[in-house]
């Protein structure tokens, strides 16, 4: 008789045990359940020390490209070195360096409007906005037409 008290005090045993698993299980999913979804952060413009920096340099191009369309071209070509300058002085790293390349390389505006020669302007132009999209700062410049 002993041993069929012990097989039933198993038996019961392992039957509370199983209820309480399960009711365990049931309690952990309940809370994860109500948790709400982790989320990853996007990267945005803010996330580059330079965004300011080439966002100015942005304008400073679209300042450019004024210039060369008008008649009076002496008032934004000179605004756009002052944009360009005042994006040099915001900037770090490699935007900083390549506006420097810009501003000691300054285009003739000549060059630019009557011998159409505007590759080196260009390239300096894609330089920086590689610069910035490397730092992570969404950038939006133009460049010459030929």
């Amino acid at each position: 008789m002993r041993n069929t008290h012990r097989r039933h005090a198993r038996r019961a045993l392992k039957s509370v045990c199983a209820v309480a698993a399960i009711g365990l299980a049931f309690a952990l999913s309940a809370c994860s359940a109500s948790a709400p979804p982790a989320t990853v952060p996007t990267p945005t413009e803010t996330d580059s020390a330079n965004a300011e920096a080439c966002k100015q340099f942005a304008a400073a191009t679209m300042t450019m490209m004024q210039a060369v369309r008008t008649d009076k071209y002496l008032e934004p070509w000179n605004q756009a070195r002052i944009e360009v300058d005042a994006a040099y002085l915001k900037a770090h790293g490699d935007v900083r360096d390549r506006l420097q390349r810009l501003m000691d390389s300054w285009p003739d505006f000549g060059q630019i409007t009557i011998y159409r020669n505007v590759d080196p302007s260009n390239q300096l132009l894609d330089d920086i906005g590689r610069a910035c999209r490397a730092d992570g700062a969404a950038v939006s410049y133009r460049t010459f037409s030929k």
